[in-house]
């Protein structure tokens, strides 16, 4: 089954600058081996290629680094809080 390519855009969209290389180091860990052009073909909408490890991975990214973003974003407002 194929995520439309909305989705692709999103999922895109939502990865910062320098992702690619982050996802091919975390699948590597996993001993999943692509090559950068391959992870960027697949997580670009235009193109043919459809891979759903990389697409699972791209997401697992996503939620971490979101996730990631809350929790700073959390301690910043305790740190006003407690300087008021």
């Amino acid at each position: 089954m194929k995520i439309s390519n909305e989705a692709l855009t999103i999922l895109r969209g939502e990865l910062p600058r320098g992702s690619v290389p982050r996802i091919r180091r975390r699948l590597k860990n996993n001993k999943i081996i692509f090559s950068a052009q391959y992870i960027y073909r697949c997580l670009d909408p235009d193109q043919p290629d459809y891979n759903e490890t990389i697409i699972k991975e791209a997401v697992s990214l996503c939620e971490e680094l979101s996730k990631g973003t809350e929790e700073l974003e959390e301690r910043v407002l305790q740190l006003r809080r407690a300087m008021q």
